[in-house]
């Protein structure tokens, strides 16, 4: 039972566990919402990567050289600190355009390439699934096909934070905070 009213405490803890979604199948431009923790560890963890090699992969990973990198043919280095405890992250995959967001904080214009998750998805480790693990939790995890606006960027975060009680790591500017 990992419902919002068992509390982020709650959640059960389990090693090298992961998701696999391999029937999904989503070209750019999408968009990836999520509320997750790191908990332990100096290696990337990856939040998500595709299930096959190289044009059929897209990715998030953390505590990659202590910055958040995304990568979808191409590392686009955020320049944001790798997050420690529960924190909001939104990613646009559109090759050239992409964002990432992490607890509000925005970087944009970067360039993660041209490929896809056209074989599917693996939530918290690589594409081998034997490395690269998320030690840590995930709260929620959203895909969007399509870019999200901003504004509509914004509202998911702000609702995320609401329903996961993280509302404190959004900026106290944020909109939709409250």
């Amino acid at each position: 039972d990992r419902s919002p009213s068992r509390g982020l405490g709650d959640v059960y803890k389990r090693q090298n566990d992961y998701i696999s979604v391999p029937g999904l199948s989503i070209t750019q431009n999408y968009s990836i919402f999520s509320v997750a923790k790191t908990t332990a560890g100096s290696g990337r963890d990856y939040l998500f990567d595709g299930v096959a090699t190289n044009a059929a992969r897209s990715l998030i990973a953390l505590r990659n050289s202590g910055t958040v990198r995304f990568w979808a043919g191409n590392w686009a280095n955020s320049n944001i600190a790798s997050p420690t405890g529960f924190f909001t992250i939104a990613a646009v995959f559109d090759n050239t355009s992409s964002l990432l967001s992490v607890n509000g904080a925005t970087v944009t214009g970067k360039n993660t390439g041209t490929y896809n998750l056209s074989n599917g998805i693996y939530i918290g480790t690589n594409y081998q699934t034997n490395a690269d693990f998320l030690e840590g939790d995930i709260a929620e995890f959203i895909i969007v096909d399509g870019v999200a606006s901003a504004r509509d960027r914004q509202k998911v975060e702000g609702y995320l934070g609401q329903k996961w009680g993280v509302t404190a790591v959004l900026p106290s500017n944020d909109a939709y905070k409250s």
